[in-house]
Formats: C-alpha cells, sequence, structure tokens
C-alpha cells in the first residue's frame, strides 16, 4: 500500500491510500456535485473546494461503488489529504519553490497540444477528469511544485541515507510476528477508544510479565491465530499485511511489544518473535526507496509544528475529522 500511496502523491490524481479500504462496500457512486465551488475548509486563508474532494474520491472509485458511511470517511480523508497539501504548497511558495502562474499555462498549454493529436480537446479532458479549468489549475499547481521538491530533495544521498536509516524495509529482512486482535468496527470513535484502552492495559500486563504474550493471545484475541499465541509467522515489510501493522512491526526488535495499532480489521497488538536479516543491496530497491521516502517527506512537510500552527477551519460543506481524532463530523 505505501508504494501505490507514495506513487500517487506527485501526481493530479493524489489520494492518501488509505482511502482504498472502501471501495468494495456499497451503492453509492462518487460524483461531482452541482454545489462543486462551495468551500468546504480554509488553510490559512487558502479556500479547499467541493470540487477537488470529489475529484479525488472519483479518481479512486473510477466508477466503483461506496457505502453512504464508506463516503463520508472517504470525503474526510480526502480533505485532509488535501489540507495537507495546501500546507506544502504553502511551505514552498515561502521557499520560493512553487509553481508560478507561467509554469502552470505553460503546462496547460502542453495538454492541450497533446489532446490535439488524438482529436480531443481540452475541456473534454476536463469534463472526463471531473474538473473545472480553475480545478486543473490548483491540481498542476500542487503536481509541478512538489515534484520539483521531490526531485530536488531526493538526490542520491539522500536516498542512500534513507535506506541505510530504514534498511529492515527494503533489504528482504523477515520478521517472525504473532498479534493480539480486538474486532471493531474503526470508524465507530466510541467502540475504537474502548478497544485501544483494552489493548493498552494487556500490553501493559504483558510488559510487566503479569502475563505471556501467548497466554493473552488466548484470552483476549479474537482472530483465528488466537489459540496457537497468536502466532502469524514471518512476514516482509511489503507483504500482505494492513500497512500500518506492517509498519508497526517492522519498528520493533526481537521480544518487544507494539503500542496498540489501527487497522481497517481492528485494534491489534503485535510481537516481534525473530529477525531474519535480508541482503538486497540499495542499487536493487532504489524504486521502492524513493517511493518511501517520497512519503516520508510528504507526512513530515504536513504535519508536526505546521500543522499545529496552521490556521486550519470547517465550513461544514462535506463531512471532515474532528481535530486532533479520527471521529468524522456530520
Amino acid at each position: 500500500m505505501m508504494n501505490a500511496y507514495a506513487r500517487l502523491l506527485a501526481k493530479p490524481q493524489a489520494v492518501a491510500m488509505m482511502l482504498l479500504i472502501v471501495f468494495a462496500c456499497g451503492k453509492i457512486y462518487a460524483q461531482v456535485s452541482s454545489n462543486a465551488n462551495t468551500v468546504v475548509a480554509r488553510v490559512n486563508g487558502d479556500p479547499i473546494y467541493v470540487i477537488d474532494v470529489e475529484q479525488q474520491i472519483a479518481q479512486v472509485l473510477r466508477g466503483r461503488e461506496a457505502t453512504p458511511e464508506a463516503l463520508r470517511l472517504m470525503q474526510a480523508q480526502a480533505t485532509e489529504q488535501l489540507i495537507s497539501r495546501q500546507l506544502i504548497l504553502q511551505a514552498l511558495a515561502e521557499k520560493k519553490i512553487a509553481a508560478n502562474d507561467r509554469e502552470i499555462e505553460v503546462e496547460i498549454d502542453r495538454i492541450r497540444k497533446r489532446l490535439a493529436v488524438t482529436g480531443g480537446t481540452l475541456d473534454e479532458h476536463i469534463k472526463k477528469t471531473g474538473q473545472d479549468i480553475d480545478s486543473l489549475q490548483r491540481t498542476l499547481r500542487w503536481q509541478l511544485s512538489w515534484q520539483r521538491y521531490v526531485d530536488h530533495y531526493l538526490d542520491e544521498e539522500n536516498l542512500q541515507k534513507f535506506y541505510g536509516k530504514n534498511r529492515r524495509q527494503f533489504d528482504g529482512t523477515e520478521l517472525r510476528v504473532a498479534h493480539i486482535l480486538w474486532k471493531v468496527d474503526v470508524n465507530d470513535a466510541q467502540a475504537l477508544s474502548k478497544a485501544q484502552a483494552q489493548a493498552a492495559e494487556v500490553r501493559r500486563q504483558i510488559t510487566s510479565k503479569e502475563f505471556t504474550f501467548n497466554a493473552a493471545a488466548a484470552k483476549h484475541s479474537q482472530a483465528p491465530t488466537a489459540e496457537s499465541g497468536g502466532k502469524i509467522g514471518f512476514i516482509t515489510r511489503h507483504d500482505s499485511m494492513p500497512e500500518p501493522f506492517a509498519h508497526a512491526a517492522f519498528d520493533l526488535e526481537p521480544g518487544q511489544i507494539s503500542p496498540p495499532v489501527v487497522t481497517p480489521f481492528g485494534v491489534h497488538l503485535i510481537q516481534c518473535q525473530q529477525v531474519k536479516p535480508g541482503q538486497k543491496p540499495w542499487r536493487d530497491v532504489r524504486a521502492a526507496v524513493k517511493l518511501a521516502a517520497t512519503k516520508y517527506l510528504f507526512d513530515w512537510m504536513s504535519t508536526g509544528k505546521i500543522r499545529d500552527e496552521a490556521d486550519v477551519s470547517y465550513t461544514g460543506a462535506l463531512p471532515y475529522f474532528k481535530p486532533g481524532t479520527r471521529e468524522v463530523v456530520r
């Protein structure tokens, strides 16, 4: 998941890959609404529009369906993603790196010429992608600005440093892991909070040696592996495990237990039982390293102090996350 997410960050249709978990959920298509230019949020005064949120969702769904509840979650996630993008754009503008109006017009002219080769027009292209000319310009401003920054910052030296600090995630290292699962609807804020509190208490009991991990798994886990002490076996960093699970697992050393980890399946405690080092050299995994580094750079630039000091407000036109939580409002 992380590879696809990082790849999307530098493209016009960029949407957090966490949106993908709702692909198969239901009955309502994402569409561009009649109030497309309504403001859904402001970031230090700069507006985020309904049309941009819905275009992000449409690019991910590609005609697939989503239940009303899933669509609400996607709208909140897309809004959050666009807020992060706007924070980064503002930072890049301060650094004199952001694309200017002239560069955007040049790119639009290139698009127009490419379309003309196949008999298409810019108006047709805009309509097909669920945009208008203003939203296309905003998309291109993000794409050009972010790609410029990534190309400048993620040079060979920095990529090698990133690989060195995160070697286990790329060199084929395998971890033998076990887990304890509390199944919960992660969209139910109250149920999720309760499960996280239960997991934290069980972790405390294990680390204080009141119970072994095996005994705690047998008692509490709602996964099929409960009777075997939660044992999953060996996993690799980019295996079939959900990204939050794999990310947390590869931060552990043998014997360590993760804090509560939330995935689409519920809340987990993860124990690392063994590490089998990998041997892949950095050159063989350069593409994966760059994708992961791109995601890290995006998260680093849009969180922490820059987000804490930002003036972010919501109009309520679309669902959004209650600040500081994953609770969907509206």
